[in-house]
């Protein structure tokens, strides 16, 4: 309630550090929520198409009002089914009218607008007026740990007449600012001392196990992380050696052919059961492999995903 309160306050800058399944979505459409009532303006924005999609489903869920702004190239060229649940709130950036009262029919009144922030920096918005009918007030980011703070600047003096407050979501344990490996002196909102004070810390997680929790708890943030699950047994962990398996690189990613056999068999097995399940890999090529074969062999393959598409995904039933 202390985020939910500061988001929703007069303070200008929210910092929040939310390590996953700590209720960052949950927390961000919270303050969704008590703007729509109020009929005050927002824009969350994130680094990833991904990250604002989970959030748009989220509103969705809550019978909040929102557009969602997505590009026409990462929409029809890359990733148009994701958008299934949620595609009567999207407006893609090549359908956008080319006047005000165009773009105010779009909007049907929504004062909640989604979008990535590149695309808030889009001239194309200036143009058809948007930012006349959904003023950059009260900004949130989503992975602010993964923005370099100097991307923030041209936001900042673009808006610096309606600018209100602005909250920034993420955890600097996880992806650094993009491009840090080029120019390791890129920083993070999350890497100014002074500013760090006033961080606030997300300290429960829900969507994990309590003994992987611990595990990431002690090993990942200093112990301060504490676990809410039902699963308190450690039966929830199982390690299995694949003796044989070899990375070997696809293209610019990596998979490992014997652990992908191994883990189709694994879903083979899952299948015949009624428990919800999924597959996660931190490489794309090894997630394409895995999902290929259950899907020539018509088992369950929508729910194979590679770390960054995994944040943020709710499953029904029991979770693996």
């Amino acid at each position: 309630m202390q985020t939910l309160d500061r988001m929703t306050s007069t303070m200008p800058i929210v910092i929040v550090q939310g390590p996953p399944g700590t209720g960052k979505t949950r927390t961000i459409s919270a303050a969704a929520a008590i703007w729509e009532d109020n009929g005050s303006p927002a824009w969350i924005v994130a680094q990833s198409n991904v990250a604002v999609k989970n959030i748009a489903q989220k509103l969705a869920e809550l019978d909040i009002t929102f557009k969602i702004i997505v590009s026409k190239e990462f929409y029809v060229e890359w990733h148009e089914h994701i958008y299934g649940p949620i595609g009567d709130f999207l407006i893609r950036t090549d359908e956008l009218s080319g006047d005000e009262r165009g773009i105010a029919h779009m909007l049907n009144g929504t004062r909640i607008v989604l979008s990535t922030l590149s695309t808030l920096s889009n001239p194309g918005l200036d143009q058809v007026g948007i930012f006349s009918l959904v003023p950059v007030e009260r900004p949130v980011v989503d992975e602010a740990s993964q923005i370099n703070t100097f991307d923030f600047m041209h936001v900042f003096f673009k808006f610096r007449k309606s600018l209100e407050k602005i909250c920034f979501f993420g955890d600097p344990m996880q992806l650094p600012p993009y491009g840090e490996d080029q120019a390791p002196t890129l920083k993070s909102i999350f890497e100014f001392k002074h500013l760090q004070d006033q961080t606030e810390f997300l300290d429960t997680r829900y969507r994990m196990p309590v003994p992987i929790g611990q595990f990431i708890s002690g090993c990942v943030y200093g112990g301060k992380l504490r676990s809410q699950h039902k699963i308190n047994s450690m039966d929830c962990v199982t390690f299995i050696d694949v003796v044989k398996g070899a990375e070997t690189s696809s293209g610019l990613s990596w998979k490992n052919p014997e652990e992908i056999q191994t883990i189709c068999h694994l879903v083979r097995r899952y299948a015949q059961t009624d428990k919800d399940f999924c597959v996660i890999t931190p490489y794309d090529a090894q997630r394409a492999a895995i999902e290929r074969q259950p899907k020539a062999e018509n088992l369950p393959h929508e729910t194979v995903y590679n770390v960054d598409s995994f944040q943020g995904t709710k499953f029904t039933k029991d979770e693996y």
